[in-house]
């Protein structure tokens, strides 16, 4: 069973935190912002640099682009402050990022970054989750090449201008 937890969904690689169960995680998120949002709204995607990190990130982004919504790979292994700046800066309807933080090297996460760039609230992990059982067994994707963006230069940027 996948269960949100204080921030975002985690487990261990090749037990629960699977490419199916990333799907279908992807699937719900997609199914929220559609909700929310409508075709056509952007969602970003990104990872650390934790292993199969780079593989979870593109499936996710074909699932997203599949339902169409307009996935945005953020390039490179990203930090999620990194991440949840570049929502605000490109004006998403939120984010995927895939770490699992502090947890062993055996372990992956997956955190949803709304639109206001921070945490995802219960009400929203909540109905991500319902969505997520309700998810078909072979959540389609559409393999086509996705757009990237790399936040690095206007991440570095803002911080200089903070720090002045």
């Amino acid at each position: 069973m996948i269960k949100f937890g204080t921030d975002g969904w985690r487990g261990i690689i090749a037990d629960d935190f699977i490419v199916e169960n990333v799907k279908k995680v992807a699937w719900a998120i997609g199914k929220y912002i559609l909700e929310e949002s409508g075709e056509g709204a952007t969602l970003l995607v990104a990872r650390d640099g934790r292993f199969l990190g780079e593989r979870f990130a593109r499936i996710s982004s074909q699932v997203l682009a599949g339902m169409k919504l307009r996935p945005i790979v953020l390039e490179g292994p990203t930090a999620t402050p990194v991440c949840a700046f570049a929502v605000k800066h490109l004006n998403a309807e939120g984010a995927i990022m895939f770490t699992a933080s502090h947890n062993p090297p055996d372990y992956q996460g997956l955190k949803f970054i709304p639109s206001y760039a921070g945490p995802a609230i219960p009400s929203i992990t909540d109905k991500i989750e319902s969505y997520i059982a309700t998810a078909p067994p072979d959540v389609k994707i559409l393999e086509k090449d996705t757009e990237c963006f790399d936040p690095t230069d206007v991440y570095i940027s803002h911080i200089k201008n903070l720090a002045q």
